[in-house]
């Protein structure tokens, strides 16, 4: 007797574990980068900080891809720092030019990498977006972050499916324009946004599954992580302790399931041969014995150089902490 049902992923893409990945969109975006970045993938994340809605992600791959500086005229000033719409806090300083050069140094890597990627992950969050009712910057509409700006200042709104196709499809277009075999992987972020109540988090959610569906053909492809974790794991013991972000067990379970979507034999080999060296970089010594420290360290030293000369594709092996989704 079943007493779950696992939801399957028939559908593979088959691609090799030298691939350059650009992940953009919600805090499970930041899960993917966390999770691959410490296996030495190639992989960046978010330039313009974590986004939840479809329109602003939809303009800053457009600003990515055309790689055009801000401007001093283009951030906002409240009593403490300089900011932009576009971006999340991250990116803010009470010195204008030190968040010029966050915000402009992060959009110049991006122009590379995102000329130079296989992949591009783009985790959609909310439906629900915010409008300034008077603009700071004439180009603005839809913000990305509202940086606890009076409420009153903002419209919110529920963007409908077609709308989010439309903007997004253009934008993949242009991505595509770019790369002819560049592959797009859209999902919907496994969070629900209580804050928005129940009923209207559902309803986010429909339109940003609707939207996935629409735009999912040839180049496109749409990862399931809001259904496993709603119709798979659902249970609360894999939730932490607010009952609304997944529990790191849940996030684990959805990107390994990822990994089994994405990659090829060769790279589930890889990802096995860094998970046993990332174990052995996180492990601390209980003996007391410097002289077998220092050669347990010398080990895992050799074992790396190793592994770094098997695939060398690869960036070292890194110890990173995942943030929540």
């Amino acid at each position: 007797m079943s007493f779950r049902t696992e939801l399957e992923i028939t559908a593979k893409l088959n691609l090799d574990p030298s691939i350059r990945i650009i992940t953009s969109g919600s805090c499970f975006a930041e899960n993917i980068f966390s999770h691959y970045q410490q296996l030495g993938f190639n992989i960046s994340c978010n330039p313009f900080g974590t986004t939840y809605n479809p329109i602003s992600l939809a303009r800053q791959t457009r600003m990515v891809l055309s790689g055009t500086p801000y401007k001093k005229s283009h951030l906002c000033k409240n009593r403490f720092q300089y900011f932009s719409f576009d971006h999340d806090g991250t990116f803010s300083d009470p010195d204008p030019e030190i968040c010029l050069d966050r915000i402009n140094s992060k959009i110049a890597e991006a122009h590379l990498n995102i000329r130079n990627s296989d992949v591009v992950i783009l985790t959609l969050g909310t439906a629900f977006t915010y409008s300034l009712n008077h603009h700071c910057q004439d180009f603005l509409d839809v913000v990305n972050n509202c940086h606890k700006e009076d409420i009153k200042k903002f419209q919110r709104n529920l963007i409908k499916a077609d709308v989010l196709t439309k903007y997004l499809r253009d934008a993949i277009r242009e991505l595509i324009a770019v790369k002819a075999n560049l592959k797009v992987i859209l999902t919907v972020s496994p969070v629900r946004h209580l804050r928005d109540s129940f009923t209207e988090n559902q309803v986010s959610k429909a339109q940003l599954i609707s939207t996935c569906h629409e735009l999912t053909e040839k180049n496109v492809s749409y990862f399931p992580a809001y259904e496993i974790m709603m119709d798979d794991l659902r249970d609360y013991r894999f939730y932490s302790e607010d009952l609304i972000h997944p529990s790191p067990t849940a996030i684990n379970y959805i990107v390994e399931k990822f990994s089994s979507y994405i990659f090829d034999i060769s790279a589930l080999e890889y990802i096995n041969a860094a998970q046993k060296l990332l174990k052995r970089k996180k492990h601390r010594p209980i003996i007391r014995d410097s002289s077998e420290i220092e050669a347990f360290k010398l080990k895992t030293k050799n074992l790396e150089e190793i592994h770094l000369q098997k695939y060398p594709w690869s960036n070292p092996i890194r110890i990173a902490c995942n943030p929540q989704v």
